[in-house]
């Protein structure tokens, strides 16, 4: 482990020091724990950010929000039916057939 010298203005070395008598480890601790977690946020931004310059600009199918409404719109006129915490059934409206359609949650079916 490397060693390195900060300074921190004194309202921030008061906090850093009170966390760490709250904590019960070493301020240089919660300093590492600090630079981890930013870290890692900022490793998942990264990622993000790659993964959106990666994907961008591959939807050749015409306007992505047009495709998204209409997506919505087949949603319209479904209706989720739950039972404290568990899903029951879904049921919807085909309008492509005009018949009624009951889809019962794969936890059910057993």
């Amino acid at each position: 482990m490397a060693r390195t010298h900060m300074t921190l203005d004194d309202q921030a070395k008061a906090w850093l020091a009170k966390r760490a008598r709250a904590e019960r480890v070493s301020m240089s601790e919660i300093v590492r724990r600090a630079v981890d977690q930013l870290r890692a946020e900022y490793e998942r931004t990264q990622a993000l950010t790659q993964g959106l310059q990666q994907t961008a600009g591959i939807w050749k199918h015409g306007d992505g929000l047009d495709w998204q409404n209409h997506l919505r719109d087949e949603w319209e006129g479904r209706r989720i039916t739950y039972w404290p915490d568990r899903l029951l059934a879904e049921v919807s409206w085909d309008t492509t057939c005009s018949t009624r359609a009951m889809f019962l949650h794969p936890m059910l079916r057993m």
